[in-house]
């Protein structure tokens, strides 16, 4: 199962289960060894001897005691019926609470949750929303399920943070079978999502269940009970990592020594304090402590390893160390000298696993960041929120071998050379000079003048006009062999350039001006826009006049209005490089099934179906329609939600891992539907988006909307063809982390209707001929 599904429940098919309750509590013992609970109930008086006890007048009602704690864990037990969370059923799973069916040994408990699965879908399950959120994890990231179920069977449990049931972490731990309750444990540590709204229970997902109605017994019938949050499966303290080549570790030998190895550990000039023997921490110890100064003008802790050969990083695969007490939650690792700085918040980034004690470690892997084959050390750091002086922990510090392990697997990379950038540096070109030609250009290859596209800097470019015909701005580098690269790549950012209506693009030799050494780039349409910058691929093909075995300049000159007269103005320029993007990941195949949902006669098969709201009450339908709407013939996909002011409603049909293990970084992915229906607002619109997944198959953010437009459509009764393309591994919002999102899971293509929380709103939308390609 992956951590991106659809769980939604079905109008048609729904098999929402009440619960059963009862007010007299009984022999209320849990098998974690609590007090047996009595309450005796006094009947008034009855219709003659033999009826019961007589009442005693204005006598007080026993009070009913909850022991601490007792509530903590979804128990299902009387006593907490006024802390249990929401349940809701969807698509076949049905809950229900029960008397336990075989009380004693591991769980002795009264009450417990019996779940069916019936056929309606084959991710049918329950999902239970807290009554406290979003979930607070400082009692750990682990959770502990009793489950019974006579077969063996895979039980999917899973972290929500949507409502609609995107996104999302899911872990899996088989139940071996055998009629007994055995304890099953979920562990989510470092991997919780930001905010957790809700948590869900599947057996078998995605097997159609078959449960028979009125019959409890079979291979789709499973209780469970006693859903405990803990710090860790087996109730110790998380250990954590030793680093195998080690800066610190706490022992005063360290693999790598300052003065030896490398040239010092410093504070900079932050006036932080290092102490490496600090030995009153309760769980590791001695450790380093860097307490804060305030020579940047606030308190701030940092240390730095630095004085190694540039490109030391290459021979190691991730940074690894522990670190307590940071203020907000929050620490910095940077590249030093010119590389990459991460922004890591400890309570939810995935490179983070929460110990005991106040501990975190953290396991940054090396790939993805820019600057490796540049950075000269490491600088770890706080962030500058502190109102006063604090001392920072670490501990175990250092790096990963390059022969395995330390954290999520780095993204894939498409091969490219750097000619400036911050994300593609794996090789780049050795740039001898930056230099103005013609008329004057002011160069500034550390601008922050606008928000950069990649990295910390852009290129600032500002051009001039005088007495010349030309001018630009010209790299020059060491002869490079580009013959193995089809694109020349970057990034623009024109926003501050007023009138600017085109820029030649230039590859020496043969020397500046040759016919075929140069283009217009007015002649070329972004593959994607982030903000302000847009993305430009210029096939190496077009500079009919280089040869692609000797290329050592490049050049951008003559920045001019529509009618080719020369402008002054800023431009900025970033992530330059040459690239391969020709074939990419899919080859141009098609990987969609089913979209003109005319498989088996006219069906949905293929499509993962979702119907959502917040207060759990009727939304519509999701259909296979072939009532001709708008003349159409065969079949379509129709969506049709109601508004309500008391909820959101959504209903979405999508398809999953699509291309998992040939898209690439860098792919451009074209989407084409025909649409059809009516529309009444307030509230409603109708999405197209293409989400990017992780090799764990994990939603990590990467989204985008079809050519990075996040306008709604609103369809129309006459049929409408859709068109649009996306950018693998972009992104709506650039990735925090730098560089492309992970996109080796694949894609979900989702199509959503959608009524804001309105009433009166209402949406019939249809789809037809949904296509779905990898260029």
């Amino acid at each position: 199962m992956q951590a991106i599904d659809l769980h939604p429940e079905s109008n048609q098919k729904r098999r929402v289960v009440a619960m059963a309750r009862t007010n007299t509590i009984t022999n209320l013992k849990k098998s974690f060894g609590l007090l047996a609970i009595f309450v005796a109930v006094f009947t008034l008086a009855g219709c003659g001897d033999g009826d019961g006890q007589p009442s005693i007048p204005n006598s007080a009602v026993t009070p009913v005691v909850i022991p601490p704690g007792f509530c903590d864990a979804i128990n299902f037990e009387d006593l907490c019926k006024d802390d249990e969370p929401a349940i809701i059923n969807f698509n076949g799973g049905a809950t229900v609470i029960v008397d336990n069916p075989d009380r004693g040994g591991l769980n002795d408990s009264a009450k417990v949750a019996r779940m069916q699965k019936f056929g309606d879908a084959t991710f049918g399950g329950t999902r239970f929303n807290p009554n406290e959120v979003p979930i607070d994890f400082s009692d750990g990231e682990v959770y502990k399920i009793k489950v019974w179920s006579e077969r063996e069977v895979p039980v999917s449990f899973k972290l929500e943070e949507r409502n609609d049931g995107q996104g999302g972490v899911t872990r899996v731990v088989t139940h071996t079978g055998g009629s007994e309750w055995q304890e099953l444990c979920f562990s989510f540590s470092g991997a919780t999502p930001a905010r957790t709204i809700g948590l869900t229970i599947i057996f078998d997902d995605g097997v159609l269940g078959a449960a028979v109605p009125g019959v409890f017994a079979g291979d789709w019938t499973f209780y469970y009970d006693d859903i405990t949050q803990v710090s860790s499966c087996d109730g110790t303290p998380a250990p954590g990592t030793t680093p195998p080549v080690t800066l610190y570790d706490g022992s005063g030998s360290p693999d790598l020594v300052p003065g030896t190895d490398y040239g010092e550990i410093t504070a900079f000039t932050s006036g932080s304090v290092l102490n490496p023997t600090f030995a009153d921490d309760d769980t590791f110890s001695p450790v380093y402590a860097v307490t804060s100064g305030t020579g940047y003008g606030a308190n701030v802790a940092q240390i730095g390893f630095i004085g190694f050969d540039p490109g030391f990083l290459t021979a190691y695969e991730s940074i690894i160390f522990k670190a307590k007490d940071l203020p907000n939650s929050v620490i910095f690792v940077s590249l030093f000298d010119g590389g990459q700085r991460l922004r890591i918040n400890l309570t939810s980034s995935g490179f983070v696993e929460e110990l005991d004690g106040g501990w975190y470690q953290l396991t940054i892997p090396l790939a993805p960041l820019s600057g490796l084959t540049t950075a000269t050390g490491i600088v770890i750091e706080s962030d500058n929120t502190a109102p006063a002086q604090f001392t920072m922990l670490l501990t175990d510090i250092g790096f990963g071998e390059s022969s395995g392990g330390g954290g999520p697997p780095p993204p894939p990379t498409t091969p490219s050379l750097g000619v400036f950038s911050e994300t593609n540096t794996s090789p780049t070109v050795n740039i001898t000079d930056i230099v103005s030609a013609g008329n004057a250009v002011t160069i500034d290859t550390s601008s922050t003048a606008v928000t950069p596209f990649d990295g910390s800097v852009s290129l600032g470019l500002t051009f001039s006009t005088g007495g010349q015909a030309f001018g630009g701005a010209i790299f020059q580098f060491d002869d490079e062999d580009i013959s193995s690269f089809d694109t020349l790549k970057f990034a623009i950012d024109t926003s501050t350039f007023a009138n600017l209506a085109d820029l030649t693009v230039q590859l020496e030799p043969p020397g500046g001006g040759t016919p075929g050494g140069n283009v217009s780039l007015s002649a070329y349409t972004p593959v994607s826009t982030t903000g302000n910058w847009d993305v430009y691929e210029i096939p190496l093909a077009d500079f009919t006049a280089v040869n692609p075995a000797v290329v050592n300049r490049l050049g951008f000159f003559n920045a001019r209005d529509g009618s080719d007269v020369l402008l002054a103005g800023t431009l900025y320029l970033d992530d330059i490089h040459f690239t391969t993007v020709s074939g990419g990941g899919g080859g141009g195949s098609s990987v969609l099934v089913n979209g003109d949902f005319e498989d088996n006669g006219g069906s949905l098969d293929g499509w993962t179906l979702g119907l959502f709201d917040d207060a759990g009450g009727t939304l519509g339908s999701i259909n296979a329609d072939s009532s001709g709407q708008g003349g159409r013939g065969g079949t379509v996909a129709r969506l049709i939600v109601a508004g309500s002011a008391a909820s959101f409603n959504d209903a979405v049909i999508s398809q999953e891992g699509l291309g998992a293990g040939t898209v690439t970084a860098g792919d451009t992915i074209t989407v084409t539907f025909d649409v059809y229906g009516t529309v009444t607002q307030p509230g409603a619109a109708v999405f197209a988006e293409v989400i990017f997944l992780n090799a764990m198959g994990q939603d990590v953010g990467g989204r985008d909307f079809l050519d990075s437009d996040p306008t709604p459509l609103f369809p129309t009764p006459t049929w409408t063809p859709v068109s649009g393309t996306v950018t693998a591994g972009t992104g709506f919002v650039p990735n925090p982390m730098g560089g492309p999102y992970d996109v080796s899971g694949g894609l979900v293509l989702s199509l959503k209707v959608a009524c804001g929380a309105a009433d009166g709103c209402a949406q019939d939308i249809s789809f037809d001929n949904v296509t779905f390609t990898i260029n």
